[in-house]
């Protein structure tokens, strides 16, 4: 109740101070409002909900505020002029991000929730906020009009994001690892040719896979079909890859002898262990197969691990061709590392019974030379044709990945009005509390305030707490003479009351008193009335006998 008529007092206080902090919060979070921009992210692909990026790496949404990110948005920026002197810690600071949880997903995690159950989702949608104006910037006028660069800034960050995605995270990083123009400045002849063969392989497995995902497709960059590039590499290899390979086996040609049979006898060890090992398995996999019941038909399962790590279960018959095939791929493998070693054994003795004259050899290898670099130049050419084809494919494939959406700004919004309402409740809180501290020093001050002295014109009251302290200390330690007399004469009439008799006997002394007195002008009255024949003083005589104390 106190409070209540406390705040009824205050009430104009109250308004006042809700007033101002509503306003300042309204003028705060609006201009923070204008120096802010939202985009929404949403990661669209099968893997996305697993927490996988599409090449089936770890997916981290805070690669979008790394450094390398980061550093390629400054210099996208630094091109337009913009941001000059900002470093890529600062550019940071202007950026946040929040994973945005859809409606649907909301209403699923409650009611898993309600009912007792654990959920576990991985979020696919993010909203990204860039921000570049300052803490209380307001109350600087030239930030109220400068340029807003949010949308600009947020715009960078996200175009650039999107193309590290596609670069690091899809299939356009894998043409760019094999397409880099080779140095055979280190190798011999011979592996000069198997580098070269090996390389145009890796194209043709690549490009037949895009042809499987869609055959019809057509760059319209480039004019060619998965097809036609299939058949370009296939002729660069059998008429161009292969002579060369043919022309430097013949002529049985080397930079250095020696050292190319050394390097041959490592690879035989390398390609013996590999043999071994296959063929272990699939003896394994062979008396596996001899002690196996396939002909078992209850309702059994067994477990079994497929070729990406995850459990399945298979029935007996099932299993037992698993086996098979285990074993007779492991025994297929290690037939062809044996035939490669045999291979190798071969061109060891060649190379060792072949002796070429100075001029023999410097004619074959400058022939040798001319043909490396004819094929190079063909096989570079092929390979951008190649990258600009599967990167128009790529970007028609991968365009559905990331959608990215600008959120509308809201001035007035739900959480604009909640922001006010919370300021305006702190305000009366501020006012209160102000009031409160307000009563309290006009408490202290009039508990404080000095009192009148005799010989003085009045009290004086101190102009400060310390010095109102000091003047009561000094009252406590001096005694004045207004004081001294007081005390003297409580003393005194103390000292008084003590030597009074108590009151019972005062009233027997005082009774007694007036007896005496009555009866000494009684016997006066008498002898006036013998001497006079007046009647006596006091009228008729009475007897003493009459007296009303005596009665009493």
């Amino acid at each position: 109740m106190r409070i209540l008529r406390f705040i009824l007092k205050n009430w104009k206080r109250c308004i006042a101070f809700a007033a101002v902090f509503a306003f300042a919060a309204g003028v705060y979070t609006a201009y923070n409002q204008h120096f802010t921009e939202q985009q929404n992210l949403s990661f669209v692909y099968s893997s996305a909900e697993k927490g996988r990026y599409p090449d089936g790496s770890r997916f981290e949404i805070y690669d979008l505020l790394s450094d390398e990110v980061l550093t390629l948005t400054l210099e996208r920026l630094n091109r337009d002029g913009k941001f000059l002197n900002r470093t890529v810690s600062e550019l940071r600071e202007c950026f946040s991000i929040r994973a945005h949880l859809s409606a649907p997903v909301q209403a699923k995690i409650q009611e898993t929730r309600k009912n007792g159950e654990n959920y576990s989702y991985i979020p696919t949608e993010y909203v990204v906020t860039a921000s570049t104006g300052k803490k209380l910037g307001f109350l600087n006028i030239r930030n109220l009009f400068v340029e807003n660069t949010a949308k600009e800034l947020l715009n960078a960050l996200t175009e650039t994001y999107y193309q590290y995605f596609l670069d690091e995270h899809t299939e356009n990083n894998v043409l760019a690892k094999i397409s880099e123009e080779p140095d055979y400045s280190q190798y011999d002849y011979p592996e000069i040719a198997d580098s070269m063969e090996s390389s145009i392989n890796l194209y043709l497995q690549y490009l037949q896979s895009k042809k499987a995902e869609d055959a019809t497709f057509r760059s319209s960059v480039t004019g060619k079909s998965f097809n036609d590039l299939i058949s370009s590499f296939e002729n660069l290899l059998s008429i161009r890859a292969n002579t060369y390979k043919s022309y430097v086996y013949a002529s049985k040609i080397s930079k250095d002898k020696e050292a190319l049979i050394s390097v041959y006898e490592a690879q035989i060890e390398d390609l013996q262990i590999k043999a071994n090992k296959k063929a272990a398995e699939s003896e394994i996999a062979g008396k596996a197969m001899e002690e196996y019941d396939h002909t078992f038909e209850e309702s059994i399962v067994i477990t079994g691990v497929d070729k990406n790590d995850e459990v399945y279960q298979v029935k007996p018959k099932t299993g037992y061709d698993f086996v098979t095939k285990q074993s007779l791929d492991a025994g297929v493998e290690s037939s062809a590392f044996q035939e490669e070693i045999n291979d190798k054994r071969r061109r060891i003795e060649e190379y060792r019974q072949v002796s070429l004259s100075p001029d023999e050899a410097a004619r074959i290898a400058a022939v040798s030379d001319s043909m490396i670099e004819e094929i190079t130049k063909e096989q570079m050419s092929l390979q951008q044709t190649a990258q600009q084809t599967v990167a128009d494919y790529l970007k028609m494939k991968n365009s559905g990945y990331v959608k990215i959406k600008q959120i509308d700004k809201k001035y007035l919004s739900a959480s604009f009005l909640i922001k006010i309402f919370i300021a305006a409740i702190a305000g009366i809180l501020v006012a209160l509390l102000y009031a409160f501290l307000l009563w309290l020093k006009k408490r202290f001050i009039e508990h404080n305030e000095p009192k009148t002295v005799d010989g003085e014109s009045g009290g004086e009251t101190k102009k400060t707490l310390s010095k109102r302290l000091l003047r009561k200390k000094e009252k406590k330690e001096e005694t004045s003479p207004a004081k001294e007399a007081k005390e003297r004469k409580r003393k005194n009439v103390k000292a008084d009351k003590k030597k009074q008799p108590p009151v019972k006997e005062k009233k027997q002394r005082s009774k007694k008193n007036n007896i005496q007195l009555y009866d000494t002008m009684k016997d006066l009255e008498s002898k006036l009335a013998g001497l006079s024949q007046y009647e006596p003083l006091g009228g008729q005589r009475q007897d003493s006998s009459d007296h009303p104390e005596i009665k009493k």
